[in-house]
């Protein structure tokens, strides 16, 4: 599985043209969805995210991430999470 950038990814922009949607992620947002495309289990993403974020205790890291998901699942931009 590829590093998340953390701090140094860009923002990324998701377009839908189907239901004429964009969505501009945030930089973290954006290194998480490209680590999406290799489909991993969640706590791939949340190791990804401990060794991006240090600082950040894993508690914390585990509510982002399935905050974000979810937000990204409700948007349709992937499917639920098992």
């Amino acid at each position: 599985m590829r590093r998340l950038l953390g701090l140094n990814a860009s923002p990324a922009t998701s377009v839908d043209p189907s239901r004429d949607r964009t969505h501009i992620l945030n930089p973290r947002a954006a290194g998480l969805w490209q680590l999406l495309d290799e489909a991993p289990p969640a706590s791939a993403l949340l190791d990804a995210l401990c060794e991006a974020f240090p600082t950040i205790p894993a508690d914390q890291l585990r509510v982002d991430l399935d905050m974000l998901l979810a937000d990204l699942h409700a948007l349709g931009l992937i499917g639920p999470q098992p």
